[in-house]
């Protein structure tokens, strides 16, 4: 039997609508980072590393949660491997909740720190909640932000935006270019002098792209 015309021109429209979209597909590769205890860890300073423990270091349903251990701490949310980020973009989703007191959040790379990240951290951002403080811009408590690290030799081009990425349409919060970076190492976000006990960190997504 004879296909009705409308077919025939449905068909030849789903195929151009494929084409255009393969096409259209970016030819980077992306490694997703699954946020959960098999790639992340916590690592409290002068405490060390935390197992999993509700209200401590917790999976929950907007991600994996860091909670501050006392007031004027430094906590971590810190990837299980070392990667080469050389030449890479990482894209990483955050919240941090401090309430109405100061809390500094920093994006970093730490190098040879299995031991102890505190040590060789390498900040690629400053931010905080609460009021400023000299380097550390003011963003919003509990609120989702979009950080972007392009690694390039020994430079980082970092970005935090509100709503998407800076290579997205996301808003833009800060910019900074830090040199003298080792692009091989660990990385995540940090909290740091927290005013309040039980500040909290919470890392929705992860991706490294070429």
């Amino acid at each position: 039997m004879k296909k009705p015309s409308h077919f025939n021109t449905t068909l030849a429209l789903l195929s151009l609508f494929f084409s255009i979209t393969s096409t259209a597909t970016p030819a980077t590769d992306t490694l997703r980072l699954p946020v959960n205890t098999d790639n992340w860890k916590m690592y409290a300073a002068e405490k060390g590393y935390q197992d999993m423990m509700n209200g401590i270091y917790e999976q929950t349903a907007d991600g994996i949660r860091a909670l501050t251990m006392g007031t004027r701490t430094g906590t971590f949310l810190i990837t299980e491997i070392e990667h080469n980020l050389n030449g890479k973009t990482v894209y990483i989703k955050w919240k941090a909740f401090g309430g109405n007191s100061f809390m500094g959040i920093c994006p970093f790379i730490a190098n040879n720190c299995y031991t102890n990240p505190y040590d060789t951290r390498k900040e690629l951002g400053f931010l905080s909640i609460g009021n400023p403080y000299n380097q550390f811009l003011l963003v919003s408590n509990d609120t989702w932000y979009y950080t972007r690290l392009k690694f390039s030799g020994n430079s980082v081009s970092s970005s935090t935006c509100l709503n998407n990425y800076s290579d997205r349409g996301g808003n833009i919060v800060q910019e900074m270019k830090v040199n003298n970076v080792n692009p091989i190492g660990r990385f995540g976000v940090y909290l740091t002098d927290n005013r309040i006990p039980k500040g909290s960190l919470t890392i929705n997504e992860c991706m490294i792209a070429d």
